[in-house]
């Protein structure tokens, strides 16, 4: 029937000028000096790797693209001041402290969620996810009282208490991490958190005498064998904050156990997908500081004074 036949050529064309046009699309990223930059042009975070062979999923100018690059400066730093000392106690494929409680923001935890995204495939994925949950149930019976501070509301809090409740009652050492493979390997080295990276070989001039391990029961006894991140201090400490031109008011936002992050977005059936449409998410991977502090303001209803 000629109708039917015309039609089934007028939605062909239509769905292959969509998909040309998707191309188009996926292959241009949108800068804020309003150049454009191809996909094949080198990745913002210094690995030499084509943008899409390596973040093809993140914004260069957000946050999250931030936190990248300070994870590329740190690993240098690392490398070639902290690596190749005979002396250093902190090997590669020790996974001594992978038990050891901590928290991390969501910032950190929307670039592993990309990752696993991009390299560890859904069904992977979502039986990490499902780990993670039953680990949360664990804690939850294990530490009632700790757990219940998890779940404190505590919005309009100032930066002091969020600190402390993270702080308070805090349980020394848990079930090891979800991303540990059968070998005892991390399963997401590569965006690994801050802290992941920097226990054990970094450290502050100003902080206190500490056992890291067993291995390592001495903390000021063991600094020549570790990196000075002074200099950091400021932009891993402001991490997960946010700030707006003209507003003289800074985001807070709440660090989480990586466990605790899947319960929140993953309970009850949640996926992936809905994950990444979450609008604060969306604006961690996609847009920038400015339009991640519009989104948290209107998604959580704050009305700040200008």
């Amino acid at each position: 029937e000629p109708i039917k036949l015309w039609e089934k050529i007028w939605c062909c064309s239509i769905k292959m000028m969509q998909n040309q046009l998707k191309v188009r699309l996926e292959n241009l990223i949108t800068r804020k000096d309003g150049l454009l930059m191809g996909r094949n042009d080198l990745c913002f975070c210094g690995s030499g790797k084509k943008q899409k062979k390596c973040h093809p999923n993140i914004n260069e100018d957000s946050v999250a693209a931030k936190i990248i690059k300070l994870y590329t400066q740190l690993s240098k730093e690392l490398e070639e001041n902290v690596y190749g000392k005979k002396n250093i106690k902190c090997q590669k494929g020790c996974n001594a402290c992978c038990k050891d409680y901590f928290a991390i923001n969501e910032v950190e935890f929307a670039v592993i969620m990309d990752y696993l995204y991009n390299n560890c495939g859904i069904e992977k994925t979502n039986i990490i996810i499902k780990k993670a949950i039953a680990l949360s149930e664990k804690f939850e019976k294990n530490n009632p009282e700790y757990y219940k501070q998890l779940e404190e509301n505590i919005a309009g809090k100032n930066i002091n208490y969020m600190v402390r409740i993270n702080l308070e009652n805090m349980p020394e050492q848990q079930e090891e991490c979800v991303f540990l493979d059968e070998d005892g390997a991390c399963g997401i080295y590569n965006v690994r958190p801050i802290i992941c990276r920097t226990h054990g070989i970094c450290y502050y001039s100003d902080d206190a005498e500490h056992k890291i391990c067993d291995k390592i029961p001495s903390y000021m006894n063991n600094k020549d064998n570790m990196l000075d991140i002074d200099e950091y201090k400021m932009e891993i400490a402001s991490v997960g904050n946010y700030r707006k031109n003209g507003k003289g008011v800074a985001l807070f936002r709440r660090k989480y156990p990586i466990f605790y992050f899947m319960k929140i977005y993953f309970e009850n059936g949640r996926t992936v997908a809905d994950y990444f449409k979450h609008p604060v998410i969306h604006n961690i991977l996609h847009g920038n500081e400015e339009m991640l502090y519009d989104c948290i303001c209107n998604f959580n209803g704050i009305r700040l004074k200008k």
